[in-house]
């Protein structure tokens, strides 16, 4: 059966490494940094999601972890670590891919939060790029 785009969306905060200066809070905190909505029909089978999240260390070793969340249910997470190299930075880009979609409007959006900041001894800011994309996915 041939598919269709139904919806799309983008939310695309910075383009280019260096455009942002955030720091990433520690565990349980949690930065929300990109979100959209989406209009999903009823005859939609897949969300089909892609982000981009440019951060750097700025001391220690830090570990990200990156959640992508439907409302307040999460469907995604991803980990990224810089290893002792202070300014270091790398872009981490996923897909995820979320079935069985409820119809009617869904939020979409993407966390970060540092997950051993052992007091304050590994620190990391996200730094650009950061873009959020979400296509919702159909049969004709």
């Amino acid at each position: 059966m041939a598919k269709q785009i139904l919806d799309y969306n983008v939310s695309a905060p910075a383009s280019s490494n260096g455009a942002l200066n955030r720091v990433i809070p520690a565990s349980p905190t949690t930065m929300k940094l990109a979100e959209f909505g989406l209009s999903i029909p009823d005859n939609t089978n897949h969300v089909e999601l892609t982000g981009s999240v440019g951060w750097e260390a700025t001391l220690g070793t830090p570990i990200v972890l990156i959640k992508i969340f439907r409302g307040s249910q999460i469907i995604f997470t991803t980990t990224s670590q810089i290893n002792l190299s202070i300014e270091d930075n790398r872009t981490v880009s996923f897909n995820a891919v979320d079935f069985n979609v409820p119809a009617g409007p869904q939020a979409y959006s993407i966390t970060i939060e540092l997950t051993n900041s052992l007091g304050l001894l590994n620190q990391g800011s996200v730094i650009g790029p950061l873009t959020f994309t979400g296509m919702a996915i159909g049969n004709v």
